[in-house]
Order: C-alpha cells, then structure tokens, then sequence
C-alpha cells in the first residue's frame, strides 16, 4: 500500500511539473537543470539521499556531491567561495532547539584563498572535526570522578580554510580548539575541580585531471579531561580520534561517474589514577576502529540524478587485558552489502524531488572472558531492512531550503490537515553569493 502511494504521489508531482511546463522546445532547451543547483545542499539532502540511524555514524551516501562533505574535507570549500549554509536541524521534544543546528559561512578573500567557519553543537552529526568528544573521554571520566563532575562544551567553533593553488589543484585545513572547567572551592578548602580540553585539526585536497576528480582528507583530535579532588585523588584521561577520508570520481561519460570511496576511522583512549602521596595506576582504554569501501556510481542527465552503490563496512570495538580478570577481547560489526541508492528529480525550476534507499546485512561477532587467558566466541548475522527515505528541496535564486520528510507523512492522509504528524523530520538551508 505504501509503495502504491508513493508512486501516485510522484507521479502526480511529475504530471503537474508537465502542465505548467512550456510547450515551446526552444524554451524548454533554456529551462534550468539540476546542474544549476550545484551551490547547495545540506545534511537533509544527504539523508535523503540513504542514510539510517542503525548503519555506522559515518556512513553516509559519498556518491554525491555536496557541501556537507566540507565537513570531511576542508579543500571542498574552494568549490564553494561565498557560501552560507547550515542546518536548522530536527524537533527533538525541544521547540526552541533543533536536534543538530548549525550553520558555517565561506568568503574568498582573494583570488583562489577562501577562509570561513563552522559552527556546530554537541549532538552535530558530520565530520569528526567538528563533533565534541568523538570517542566518549568525558562520560569515561564522570563515572569514575573523585572531585566536580566534567562538564561537557556546548558549541565548537572550527575554522576551515583552503587554497587553489592551480586551476584544478586546492588544498584545505581546519582547526578548532574548545575547553571547559567546573571548580568547586568550600571555604578554607582547596580547590575542586574538573576540566576538559579538545584540539584538531584537519587537511585536505581537491584534484581534477581530466576525467578523474578526486579529494582527500585527513583529521586528528586530541581530548583530555580530568576530575581531581585534591585531599584523596585525581582521575584523568586522554582520547584521540584519526579520520582519513577518500573519494575518487571517473568520468566514464559524459554524465556516468564511476565512485570509488575509501574511510578509516580509529580512537583510542587511556586513564589515570593518582592518588594523592601514594600510587599512580594508568590502564588502556577500549579501542575502537571502523573501516569501509564503497563502489557505485553518480548518473545525472538534465533534471535527473542517481547516485548510489555498494558498501562493506566494519566497526569494531577492542577492550584490552586485564591481569588476572580477561584476556583481550573484540566485538566487532560488518555490513556487506550495504546498499544506498538516491535520485533527485527537477520537477519545476524551484522544487527538486528526492528518494533514497539504504538496507545491509549485518554480521557480529561478540567475545567474552571465559577466564584469564581463554575467550567464548559468539556469532551471528542478522538483516537490516533500512528503508525509503523522501526528501525535498526549494530553490529561491541562489537561496535552498532541503527538507527530509517524515515518512509517516504518506501514512497520516487527511489527518494531516489537523496536524498530525510533522511533515519534516530535518531542513537544511544554504545561499550562494
């Protein structure tokens, strides 16, 4: 029933677009297509295009182009010099506060030199730059604290800059620095306190050779925190998160790309125990590491797109020995094949249709201590059934608004009219000046 909707329902939109389109051949080899719209986007396109919460976090659909992935790679930013974008995010149970808000500005200084920012809350959901403790050192630190609670920063401002060195070679960089500090002093006490720092960077390039199109990324980010209580002891710890990025685009023809994208994600971590005029103990933390190929393609012709491929994906997550307790053990998740599949189709010159696919077989393996020095091995495979994804985007002149829509929008009919249900889960805006 839902598959019948939705094709009633692009059907009705496409014939619509056809009515008031012109008859006259000419103007209709004048009419605007999707090329046009290059300077926009947002995360609510790239969800559109397949992506689900169950799938890796970095997983998203990198057989299109798009001004999130800056998030990624900063040298994207040369292709997007005097650009506002951001994301005004999804109602999370807050109708003051959007799940997600963002927003970031790009300005040419001068000739092949674009210099900008980004800024992101905690719950951002793109590149590892500008997320506030990607590996998790924070909640690490509060279960264990002596002294005040660690407070976790609210805002990460990352500057993002990139440089055309030749007409079809740029590189990029990011960097971004946050802290924050939580004291408690009773009156003649010393000092209780906790505090958390974060600092990365980021670079990248952008490489066009004739048929070949190609960018590359590489991000770092260090974090420590501790809680200290000066009369017993101090708990601390340090995390560090490396991202490296690459995607490859051939043109076979002159509108198939064939997409070929490599990542490889790994954090690891480490505490410390110091006990005041006694011992210091420092343990390893888990180690966590993920890992993906991806081959498809990106096909556009006109007012039409799809782009979409094949994934194999693993996430693993490694807890070291422990002396006398457990041996080293590992969980870990493959998906293959994963597959994302999205097209976006120009049906009037202001509004743009959207439909994606994402599913993956899913195959884990868990490990337990059966003492200190042997494991039990645990394994099973499981299918992921993913889903559709609808989306939509509205072009003003040279200003977007992308919106993913709720699927239980085709579900609510007239009930709609009453308010229902909320017809966009997420919106995305951008303007290119």
């Amino acid at each position: 029933m839902l598959k019948k909707i939705s094709c009633l329902l692009v059907s009705t939109l496409i014939i619509l677009s056809n009515l008031f389109a012109e008859n006259d051949p000419q103007k209709q080899e004048e009419q605007i297509s999707l090329s046009t719209y290059k300077l926009s986007g947002g995360f609510a396109r790239v969800w559109s295009f397949g992506y689900d919460f169950p799938v890796p976090a970095y997983q998203y659909n990198f057989f299109i182009k798009d001004p999130f992935f800056i998030s990624f790679n900063p040298a994207l930013s040369s292709s997007y010099s005097n650009f506002l974008w951001g994301d005004i995010g999804s109602n999370a149970g807050d109708d003051f506060g959007g799940f997600n808000q963002n927003a970031g500005f790009l300005f040419e200084i001068q000739d092949g030199l674009t210099l900008g920012a980004l800024l992101s809350r905690n719950d951002y959901m793109g590149g590892p730059l500008h997320r506030i403790d990607p590996y998790g050192i924070i909640s690490t630190i509060n279960s264990n604290r002596p002294g005040p609670n660690v407070i976790t920063p609210a805002n990460n401002l990352t500057f993002i800059g990139s440089y055309e060195l030749e007409e079809d070679f740029s590189i990029g960089f990011g960097l971004s620095y946050i802290s924050s500090s939580n004291e408690v002093k009773p009156a003649g006490q010393r000092t209780f306190e906790a505090n958390y720092s974060q600092f990365g960077i980021s670079a990248g390039s952008l490489y066009k050779l004739d048929q070949l199109y190609f960018d590359g990324s590489l991000s770092m980010i260090f974090m420590s925190a501790d809680s200290k209580d000066p009369n017993t002891r101090t708990f601390e710890g340090s995390a560090s998160n490396f991202n490296l990025l690459g995607r490859t685009f051939y043109e076979y023809a002159n509108n198939l790309n064939f997409v070929g994208v490599l990542q490889y994600v790994t954090s690891s971590g480490s505490v410390k125990d110091r006990i005041v005029n006694g011992t210091s103990t420092t343990s390893d933390l888990s180690s966590k590491t993920y890992y993906s190929l991806s081959a498809g393609i990106n096909y556009s012709k006109d007012r039409f797109l799809f782009a979409g491929g094949i994934t194999y994906a693993c996430s693993s997550t490694t807890f070291p020995k422990v002396r006398n307790v457990s041996p080293e053990l590992t969980n870990s998740d493959c998906y293959f094949p994963l597959w994302q599949l999205g097209l976006e189709y120009l049906a009037v010159d202001w509004l743009i249709l959207r439909a994606g696919y994402i599913s993956a077989n899913l195959s884990t393996t868990l490990e337990t201590a059966a003492s200190p020095t042997t494991k039990n091995t645990s394994s099973y495979n499981q299918y992921l059934p993913g889903g559709v994804n609808l989306g939509i985007g509205l072009r003003f002149g040279t200003f977007s608004l992308d919106a993913f829509i709720s699927e239980e929008v085709l579900r609510q009919g007239f009930n709609l009219i009453g308010g229902g249900t909320r017809t966009f889960a997420y919106i995305s805006a951008s303007y290119a000046f």
